[in-house]
């Protein structure tokens, strides 16, 4: 298991040039030739040509932090925020990287963002999580298709209104709880237009509300699917 943390350059961090980077890690299979061909193996095209690391773009700095984690072969990476800060253009680069990856060195991700359009893109299943708790977890089409919790619905919705230009989540003008005073509580009741006495005594458990789907909602069968774009 590997970790690719958001601040590539914290990764390489000390080391004056790429191919320190990687040599630091396992100087006998340090490639960092390029290989100029579009057909190149994925592995081979995160390399490039040896350059002080203060040279490089984010994009670049981020192939660098990935290639010293290849040549450990690991199976397991925890990507945080893998694209933030990142234009759309090198923000697709990446993942489309990413997903080659995966398909040709049978990587596993846990993919952690708060980018809905990458997660909805990207990943298999998501878990939606709020104050440090899972409240809904689901394959991720029916995550975007049918949200359950009203967390998610209000997520979904304020994403929705991002791009028309308005973008709130209920309870929006309330503080938020810290997270201690919600340990024997539903985290999200004190914001939630759907919460009764009893969600602020005790924390709701993860329940089946379909194959493969968890949410973590007292009511979530008395909510109408269409409430999510309320």
């Amino acid at each position: 298991m590997r970790f690719l943390d958001r601040d590539a350059l914290c990764q390489v961090a000390g080391l004056s040039r790429s191919r320190s980077a990687l040599e630091e890690i396992s100087p006998t299979r340090c490639h960092c030739e390029p290989t100029g061909r579009r057909d190149a193996p994925p592995e081979d095209r995160l390399c490039c040509r040896p350059r002080r690391l203060g040279e490089f773009s984010g994009g670049q700095l981020r192939r660098v932090a990935l290639a010293r984690i290849l040549v450990l072969k690991p199976r397991f990476l925890i990507l945080d925020e893998p694209t933030s800060g990142l234009d759309m253009s090198v923000k697709a680069t990446v993942l489309n990287l990413l997903l080659e990856l995966r398909r040709r060195l049978g990587l596993t991700y846990l993919f952690i963002s708060h980018d809905l359009s990458v997660v909805e893109r990207f990943c298999d299943r998501a878990a939606i999580m709020y104050l440090g708790r899972i409240v809904e977890l689901a394959p991720t089409r029916q995550i975007f298709a049918l949200p359950r919790h009203p967390y998610t619905r209000a997520l979904l919705s304020a994403a929705l209104g991002s791009r028309r230009g308005r973008s709130t989540l209920p309870g929006s003008k309330v503080n938020r709880p810290a997270p201690r005073a919600c340990r024997r509580a539903a985290s999200f009741s004190s914001r939630c237009h759907y919460a009764e006495p009893a969600c602020s005594a005790t924390e709701p458990a993860l329940e089946d509300a379909a194959l493969g789907h968890q949410v973590a909602c007292r009511r979530w069968q008395e909510l109408r699917p269409e409430a999510c774009a309320a």
